[in-house]
Parts: structure tokens; C-alpha cells; sequence
């Protein structure tokens, strides 16, 4: 006992002193040289600290190398690990917690100064030998089922990493047991016809355990083999089960799989498909397919909504349509009638797209817009925003198709319970889209914003203010801070022009009938409209 004990306090005294050895402070104006041979191998446990020396003279430069798969790579090696660090004027490296894998392995010191270079390679073994308490790592299973015939010869590996010896008296155990059918189970050790093969390695962290089956026979089709792993100490103990199938077994499991496989395929691609519908019809036809045909017609969309919902329109709806001309009330010139420009542009809309919510089937006036349009047999689509209860619907609201227009027309939902979802949405402008024609060009696009939806001042007095080449729209202020009269000149059927004003205040909106009862726009022309301020 005493003889054990002196010799782990000598191991002790080793490791201490190695780890603790430094070298001598380096001289420039030496001659170029290494304090003695360098080790060659260096042993360290996992997880201990360890120091590595390449102690030289006369050095201006000294780097340190690792071995990678694709070479030598200079330190530091891993961005943010301090684990390593160089100690003693780069003399020594000094690895705080070895581990096997980032820091065993070949190491490169390399010596320079004016005239010469010498450099040094050591092998640092980092031993995976951890005090693991009790607990017992299996290292070495089967995968899976083993396949055999009847006759055929096999082994089965039953291992285990049981960590370093605490010193204390301890059995390590790697045996097989055997179970047929419904039995007790039984010691494979106690059946001549198996053989076992114990063996250990690593100075005893590794114990295994080798079964072999000379012949394989029926009955072991229905045996349960199980590896045991255990020590003595209490609760220490883990394995595994295996069992042995027939090959005709393996066939069947392969032609399941190949069948399997391809129904896997498809439900995956059915989902898949589910979920993003809209996008990839969007995209096939936008690759592949055609797009129905814009014609001669002004504009891609004339919009239909309510004020109360104008928020969405702004945010949502035409930002993400940029490619397309749309008509709404907000395009209608000063002067005009908001319907009767509504009522005009229908026909010469590809498409009538209606934000339907509460607030627009409450809205006379677009009841009545949305009764032209389906009279005249426009395209249709319906936009759903919101969800609208039944006991929603006014109760004078006559017009069945209108109250069951999303199950009509072609009806796209925003999905207004899940905003925030990039799939929903995307998923929403993409229905939206492969229902109208192609997208125009960039500058057929530019033609689109120059063109569309600017107030008839803003227009007049951009148009006399132009230069000779048209090239330049100068900027229109409008000012509150004083009254704006207009005078509207009309000529009548005599000739004689007749004049008002209109004493109204900017900014300019006013109602034709009740500014001008005795003018109607679209029977009366109007020779020109002065602006006084």
C-alpha cells in the first residue's frame, strides 16, 4: 500500500513541476538556439491544464502553429476562445482545460531573429480519462437491428468509457444477457454455445464485452440480447438491447422504405403547396403562363372604398402596387362629380377592386357604383379585410349579391387576424396580382406616377408655368392663411359669358350644384376659372 502511495506522489510531482517550469528569460544577443531539446510528445489528462515549452536564445520572433486538416495555421485559432494563451515571451503555450479535439494534436514552434529560423514540432496527447462519478458513457453499439441467417457467424460489441479510477476499489462489468420470448432471462456466460471475450483498455476507463454466436438459429429471431454496463457503486449501471432479424426481414423493410419515401415526397410537397399556393401560382405564371390582357384600357384597377378605411389603401394596398395605374375617388379632377368619374372609368378599368368591409356595404354611394359595374360586367374582385358578422349587414340593404359577394366574385382575404405574417401576406398580393395583367415596365411605370391622380389646380398652374420643352413641373404651394375666390366663366348659347364667384376658401373643394346651381359640368363648357387671392 505504502508503494502505491509513493509512486502517485511521485506522478504528482511530475505533473507539478512540469506545468510549472519556465523558461529562461530570452536573450536577442545570443546566438540563435533552443535551451535544450524540446519535447517531442506531451501527455496530458482531458480537462487538466497543461503548459508547452519551446524554450529559446536569441530569438527576435517566435510564433506558435497548429495542425489543421488543410495544414499549419498561425495562433490564435479559434476567434473569441481564450483556452490558449501564449505565456514566457511566446516561449510557452499554456492550455488552461485541455480538450482532445480542439487542442490535441501536432504543434509547431517557430524561431526567428536577423539571419536564421528554427523551428520545433511536439505532439500534445490529450488522454480522455475523466472522473465521471459514477456515470458510464457506452462507446461501442450496434446501430440497429443485426441482420443474419440461419448458420451465419456473429459478434456483438457491448462497450462502455467508465472514466478514470478514483483510486477506490471498484468492479467494472460488461456482461451479456439473453432473453427468449417470454422467459426470465438468462447469462450468456451459462450457454455453451456462446462465447465471451472481455477485455479493457486506456488503463481501464474502457471495459467491453465481445458475444459471439457461432451459429445463428431460428429461435434467435426471437431472442432480446442486452448489453449490461455496471460497477460497483451504487446506481451506477446502463445499456442497451439487440436483437437479430433474418434477412428476407431487411428486404422488406427496404421495399417499405422505397414506398414510403415518395409518399413522403409528395404529402411534404402538398404541404408545402398548401402554404404557399398563391406564390407559386403567381410565380408559374409569371415564368411559364400568361397574364389576361390589359388592351386599350386607361387604367389596371378602379379602387372602391370607404373613407373610414383609407388607412389600409394607403399603407397596405397601393404601396405594394406601384406597377399598376389605379383609379380611385382621389384621382377625381376639382370640379367634377366623384360619381359620374367613378361611373366613367368603370368601363374603362380592366378590373373593379372593392375593399369590402362594414363601412362599404353602409355606403349608398358605392352600392350604387358596385351595381353599374356588376350591370355592365366588369371584373370584379373583392378585397376582405375584416370579418363581417351577419347582424353587421344593415337591415334595408336589398342587394343579395352585394351582401354575398366574397362567395360571388373572386375574393381575396387579408389576413387580419395575423398581420405580421410575411407568408399570409405575401401569399394575399400575390393572389391579388396573378389576377390582373403583367406588371408594367419601369418607365411605362414612371409614365404611371407622372400621370395620374394630381388636383386640376395643381395641373393648371403647373401647365402654365412650364418652360418650352415640358421637361419641368414647377412646385404648387397652396397657402390657408388667405381666402381664395374663384370665378368660373361659362358661355351660353347666346354667346354672352356669364361669371361667379365663388367666395370659398382654400383649400379648394366646393359642391358644383351648391356653389353654381345654374352650371352643370357636363352640359355647360367652361371657357376658363380665375383664381384670385
Amino acid at each position: 500500500m505504502a508503494g502505491r502511495e509513493v509512486l502517485c506522489l511521485v506522478l504528482i510531482l511530475l505533473v507539478v513541476s512540469t506545468n510549472s517550469y519556465k523558461c529562461p528569460q530570452n536573450d536577442p544577443s545570443d546566438e540563435l538556439s533552443f535551451r535544450g531539446p524540446p519535447a517531442e510528445v506531451v501527455y496530458v489528462r482531458a480537462g487538466q491544464y497543461k503548459m508547452i515549452h519551446c524554450c529559446t536564445t536569441g530569438y527576435t520572433s517566435m510564433v506558435w502553429y497548429k495542425m489543421f486538416e488543410d495544414g499549419y495555421y498561425e495562433y490564435p485559432w479559434y476567434v473569441g476562445d481564450d483556452n490558449v494563451q501564449e505565456q514566457q515571451g511566446n516561449q510557452s503555450l499554456r492550455i488552461i482545460r485541455s480538450r482532445k479535439i480542439k487542442d490535441g494534436g501536432w504543434y509547431k514552434c517557430v524561431a526567428r531573429n536577423n539571419s536564421l529560423t528554427i523551428k520545433h514540432e511536439v505532439w500534445l496527447n490529450v488522454i480522455e480519462c475523466e472522473t465521471k462519478n459514477g456515470r458510464i458513457d457506452i462507446t461501442q453499439k450496434p446501430t440497429g437491428p443485426i441482420m443474419a441467417g440461419i448458420g451465419e457467424r456473429r459478434e456483438i460489441t457491448c462497450e462502455g468509457n467508465f472514466g478514470c479510477l478514483s483510486g477506490e476499489e471498484e468492479d467494472r462489468i460488461a456482461e451479456w444477457r439473453y432473453k427468449y420470448k417470454d422467459d426470465r432471462g438468462h447469462w450468456v456466460s451459462s450457454d455453451s454455445r456462446f462465447t465471451v471475450k472481455h477485455y479493457s483498455k486506456n488503463n481501464g476507463t474502457i471495459v467491453g464485452n465481445k458475444l459471439v454466436i457461432e451459429t445463428i438459429k431460428t429461435e434467435d429471431y426471437d431472442t432480446v440480447y442486452s448489453c449490461i454496463l455496471q460497477t460497483t457503486k451504487v446506481g451506477s449501471r446502463t445499456g442497451f438491447d439487440v436483437t437479430i432479424i433474418p434477412p428476407e426481414t431487411i428486404q422488406k423493410l427496404y421495399w417499405l422504405l422505397l414506398l414510403l419515401v415518395p409518399v413522403v415526397v409528395m404529402v411534404t410537397c402538398l404541404i408545402l403547396y398548401c402554404l404557399y399556393k398563391q406564390r407559386i401560382d403567381y410565380f408559374v405564371r409569371r415564368k411559364f403562363g400568361k397574364f389576361p390582357d390589359r388592351g386599350v384600357l386607361k387604367n389596371d384597377i378602379l379602387l372602391l372604398y370607404n373613407d373610414a378605411d383609407q388607412t389600409f389603401v394607403q399603407n397596405y394596398f397601393k404601396p405594394q402596387l406601384t406597377e399598376y395605374k389605379i383609379f380611385d375617388k382621389h384621382c377625381v379632377l376639382l370640379g367634377h362629380r366623384e360619381i359620374s368619374k367613378l361611373e366613367e372609368n368603370i368601363e374603362n378599368s380592366f378590373a373593379t377592386v372593392l375593399i369590402y368591409t362594414r363601412n362599404f356595404i353602409r355606403d349608398k354611394k358605392l352600392c350604387y357604383i358596385f351595381d353599374i359595374a356588376k350591370a355592365a360586367s366588369i371584373r370584379i374582385f373583392i378585397v376582405q379585410i375584416e370579418d363581417i358578422p351577419k347582424n353587421s349587414v344593415p337591415d334595408d340593404l336589398t342587394d343579395t349579391i352585394l351582401k354575398k359577394a366574397p362567395s360571388i366574385f373572386t375574393t381575396i382575404k387579408w389576413p387580419w387576424k395575423d398581420p405580421k405574417n410575411s407568408r399570409k401576406v405575401k401569399n394575399f398580393y400575390c393572389k391579388l396580382k396573378k389576377n390582373l395583367p403583367r406588371e408594367k415596365t419601369p418607365k411605362q411605370c414612371d409614365s404611371i406616377s407622372r400621370s395620374s391622380c394630381r388636383p386640376l389646380l395643381a395641373s393648371a398652374s403647373s401647365n402654365g408655368n412650364e418652360d418650352d420643352t415640358g421637361s419641368k413641373e414647377p412646385e404648387v404651394h397652396h397657402t390657408r392663411s388667405r381666402p381664395t375666390n374663384i370665378r368660373v366663366v361659362t358661355q351660353t348659347s347666346t354667346g354672352t359669358n356669364n361669371s361667379r364667384d365663388s367666395g370659398i376658401s382654400s383649400p379648394l373643394n366646393f359642391n358644383m350644384n351648391t356653389e353654381f346651381p345654374d352650371i352643370q359640368p357636363a352640359s355647360v363648357p367652361i371657357n376658363h376659372m380665375e383664381i384670385m387671392v
